[in-house]
């Protein structure tokens, strides 16, 4: 359910392993990737996905952090379950998920409405389709 489309900025690559940028809106998205489809090119449109299991949430995020994708979310629902909850938020009109522990939505005591930031790291990016072929 977390699919973002956007557009090919930049592909670096040595060898197999590539570095793809990308652009949603004005926020830059990053890929690495050991394999890419041949049709994908700078400037196409493509769909993005990531697992929810993938995406962590952050309040009040200050300093330095490796993860390459930091997006500005607000939640949408929490679907609260015994061990584990599905967090629904809104980036740019897209709607991605977030599989969170129950211990951690109460921990960091997490509301419908609220902003905050979803992070990716760039291997847990993927490209499902070129939406410009």
């Amino acid at each position: 359910m977390s699919k973002i489309v956007a557009t090919v900025q930049k592909i670096q690559n040595i060898d197999n392993l590539h570095i793809v940028t990308f652009l949603c809106d004005d926020v830059e998205l990053k890929m690495m990737s050991l394999d890419i489809n041949v049709n994908i090119k700078e400037g196409k449109k493509v769909l993005l996905n990531t697992k929810p299991s993938s995406i962590s949430l952050a309040r009040d995020l200050q300093g330095q952090i490796s993860i390459s994708n930091k997006l500005d979310v607000k939640i949408i629902s929490i679907l609260k379950g015994e061990l584990l909850s599905i967090i629904t938020l809104d980036f740019k009109g897209f709607q991605l998920e977030s599989l969170l522990t129950s211990v951690d939505v109460e921990k960091m005591n997490l509301r419908e409405g609220e902003e905050l930031n979803a992070l990716i790291k760039a291997s847990e990016i993927y490209i499902v389709e070129c939406l410009d072929e």
